[in-house]
């Protein structure tokens, strides 16, 4: 058992690097991009988009919501207590916010 899950292991790796370098090349503001994209390509682009100072990634949650601005779903939507991404004219922005909302809502 131990040899099986150390394979799968290094294949899951090596996969995950391949999906890496392939979502460095997509533009994570370009909505239309992310739409095209495959998911997993969307979500890790957007996720190295929204990294924190500190180097965290955003939640599950935020990533979602914010393919979701990306696909005209929703308006805009706040990632974390202080930052809203908002699409205009194809093209995601995040911006500070003056006072935080609640970071799960969807705006319409």
């Amino acid at each position: 058992m131990v040899p099986v899950l150390a394979r799968q292991a290094r294949l899951m790796a090596e996969e995950a690097e391949v999906l890496e370098a392939l979502s460095a090349d997509l533009d994570a503001a370009d909505a239309g991009a992310l739409c095209t994209s495959p998911p997993a390509l969307a979500r890790r682009a957007v996720r190295r988009w929204l990294r924190v100072d500190g180097g965290y990634p955003p939640d599950a949650a935020a990533v979602e919501r914010v393919l979701e601005v990306a696909s005209g779903a929703v308006r805009a939507t706040d990632v974390a207590p202080s930052t809203r991404v908002r699409r205009s004219r194809g093209r995601l922005s995040a911006r500070p916010v003056a006072s935080p909302s609640d970071p799960g809502t969807g705006l319409r």
